[in-house]
This record gives structure tokens, C-alpha cells and sequence, in this order.
């Protein structure tokens, strides 16, 4: 929660791109409630990650980089530190539930759903094609074992 207000200004960089008015109402709170991660060098916040489970369905429910670090592996550092935590609790697999194709590709959701699958996750689940603003995009489930 000390890093609550570099952890929203990520997110404002990231909006509307990334994420809508919903998660800029939501990212806050599920930070402090769920167990959150942070990449950080001299006080400053690079980036984090959210994880939570449901009756032992392990989720992420955020993730984020600060744009001007995307592509120096601060996303991997933040998967792999809770990977290890999720390892040592006997969680056998991680989830997300995220944009896996967008229509036009504009280097955004595409380049998550490549982040993903480059670290070894899976499509288990597509879902239906959805319209919003100029985009087609349609949401699947991924999941990793670990």
C-alpha cells in the first residue's frame, strides 16, 4: 500500500489503452486486497502484479508495466517472483483471463497476448467476439502449470 500512488500513476499512463474506466476504479482496491507484487529501483515502481485465488484457482487480476520499461523484462521478473511464491504454496497453475486477439493490432492487447504465451501460458478458452470503440477484440482464459 505505500506504492499505491506510483502503482495508479502506471495505470493512468496505461489508460484507456490498456485498461478502461472500470479498472481505474477497481486496480486500487484489488491491489490492496489481493497479494500484489512490485518491480521497484530506488523507490520508484516499474511495475506490479495482482494474484488472487478462488476456492484455490489461482488468478491474475492485474498486471502492468510502466510504458517506458516495456521490454526490459520487468513483466517476466514479476511472473517468475510470484510463480515461486505460488510454487511454495502447492499451487499447480496460474490463470488469467485477458484480450487474446484484437482487431486492428495496435501493439497493445497483441503484444500481452505474446507476453503470455512466450512465458509459457496456454489458451484454454476463447470467448465470443466483442466491438468496442474501433476495435474487435475477443477475451479467452490462459492458464500455466507450474
Amino acid at each position: 500500500s505505500n506504492d499505491l500512488a506510483q502503482l495508479e500513476r502506471i495505470v493512468h499512463k496505461l489508460h484507456p489503452k490498456w485498461f478502461d474506466n472500470n479498472a481505474l476504479k477497481n486496480i486500487p482496491i484489488d491491489i490492496q486486497l489481493g497479494n500484489s507484487y512490485v518491480v521497484e529501483e530506488n523507490t520508484e515502481v516499474k511495475g506490479f502484479i495482482v494474484i488472487s485465488s478462488l476456492e484455490g484457482v489461482v488468478w491474475i487480476n492485474w498486471m502492468a508495466v510502466n510504458p517506458q520499461y516495456h521490454g526490459k523484462n520487468i513483466g517476466t521478473k514479476l511472473l517468475n517472483h510470484a510463480e515461486v511464491r505460488l510454487k511454495q504454496l502447492g499451487v499447480k497453475e496460474l490463470r488469467v483471463d485477458t484480450v487474446i486477439e484484437q482487431s486492428p493490432a495496435d501493439g497493445s492487447y497483441d503484444k500481452t497476448i505474446q507476453f503470455y504465451l512466450k512465458n509459457g501460458f496456454r489458451v484454454i478458452e476463447k470467448k465470443e467476439l466483442k466491438i468496442f470503440k474501433e476495435f474487435t477484440y475477443r477475451r479467452g482464459i490462459l492458464i500455466k502449470d507450474l
